[in-house]
């Protein structure tokens, strides 16, 4: 870094910090704005190698990526006073590619409107309840969208039985989107509830990642939301979320929500149903899960039946007919269509000629899955 004085973005992607923490020649700069560091499958920096290297550069960062435990992230909020972007954690066990990343802007990065106003952006794995619950008191009122990774017990209160205690008191008031990733047997349905405590008609976003053997979490009262994302949360889904699509098909074209997207969620001709009674989505995607009791006529009579003016449609289904892209294809409002690649190559440059206004764009299964899950 003494050859590289201006330098305002770092970023390193591979296991750089396996070895000897110092061994980085970290020259004191405050012109340094971004800084990620690779925590996928890296050991945590300790509490005197953070305030080593943070101190040497931290005065000017917006943007920190770094595999510490949350019990130091007091040392990160000392040392970078104008931080607005923070992702922290150490050994998270989803895969890369299943996290939600953020795209920043130069813009972001040279943003000097936020000096000492809080964090904006937060992706945490958090392991202790107090410390988790002291950073949403400490930037609530700044807290755009955050991101848990709850793939660890959480420690230090029980978040069950005490949640309603701590937290009544508590509101995230800007809060626009919130992903929750979690592992087996975490009940992801309790600890929604506990955020659905937090995050008022503010949260406009929520993505949902489970696991089959997690229930679907309840959400008939969160009739707000203009994105809603599921991924791996069971085998069905269960009456739950049929409650809360009829709901949502219930309120018309005052209906806020705009997207739905169900990774890996397994749907049925009546979830199909549904969903085509709610007049305001926009965007739709499916990706197939391996208990699928979906037919090719629930997926034609959807596009069929739809009362939404749909635009962007994705499927990445085991198969995908004439019959249904003939159906998609005649909703006047369609513009892109996202599909797998195995689709054969013939059909898919005769649907390009036959509907030359719609735009085809082709994926691949990560692909697909980083286009499902980006926010």
């Amino acid at each position: 870094m003494n050859a590289c004085p201006n330098l305002r973005c770092l970023e390193f992607n591979s296991p750089f910090w396996y070895g000897n923490h110092d061994d980085l020649d970290i020259y004191p700069t405050n012109k340094l704005k971004a800084l990620k560091l690779d925590n996928y499958s890296t050991r945590p920096l300790s509490r005197n190698q953070l305030i080593w290297m943070l101190s040497r550069l931290g005065n000017g960062l917006r943007v920190l990526n770094v595999p510490v435990c949350d019990r130091d992230v007091d040392v990160v909020e000392l040392c970078c006073p104008s931080l607005h972007t923070l992702t922290c954690g150490a050994y998270v066990i989803v895969p890369a590619h299943d996290i939600t990343e953020e795209t920043l802007s130069l813009d972001d990065i040279e943003d000097d409107n936020n000096n000492n106003s809080g964090l904006r952006h937060l992706t945490m794995a958090p392991q202790d309840l107090r410390l988790f619950l002291r950073l949403m008191r400490k930037h609530s009122d700044t807290l755009e969208t955050m991101q848990l990774w709850l793939n660890t017990p959480l420690y230090g209160g029980n978040i069950y039985s005490e949640s309603g205690r701590i937290i009544r008191h508590l509101q995230l008031n800007r809060l626009n989107s919130l992903s929750i990733i979690t592992v087996p047997g975490f009940r992801m349905d309790r600890f929604l509830e506990m955020m659905r405590g937090m995050c008022r008609s503010s949260l406009h976003k929520l993505y949902l990642h489970g696991d089959r053997s997690i229930p679907s979490p309840s959400l008939p009262d969160m009739l707000h939301l203009h994105c809603l994302r599921l991924c791996q949360l069971q085998e069905t889904i269960d009456h739950q979320m049929t409650s809360y699509f009829t709901r949502l098909a219930s309120m018309g074209d005052s209906c806020p929500i705009t997207t739905i997207e169900m990774y890996d969620v397994a749907f049925t001709d009546h979830t199909l149903s549904l969903l085509a009674r709610i007049q305001t989505l926009q965007c739709i995607k499916f990706v197939s899960g391996p208990t699928d009791s979906w037919t090719e006529n629930g997926i034609v009579d959807f596009f069929i039946s739809t009362q939404s003016s749909l635009r962007t449609v994705g499927l990445f289904l085991p198969q995908i007919t004439d019959s249904m892209l003939d159906a998609l294809s005649a909703l006047p409002s369609i513009k892109k269509l996202l599909l797998a690649k195995k689709l054969p190559l013939e059909r898919m440059d005769r649907f390009k000629k036959t509907y030359p206004g719609i735009q085809v764009i082709t994926l691949d299964r990560k692909e697909y899955h980083l286009c499902c899950c980006a926010l």
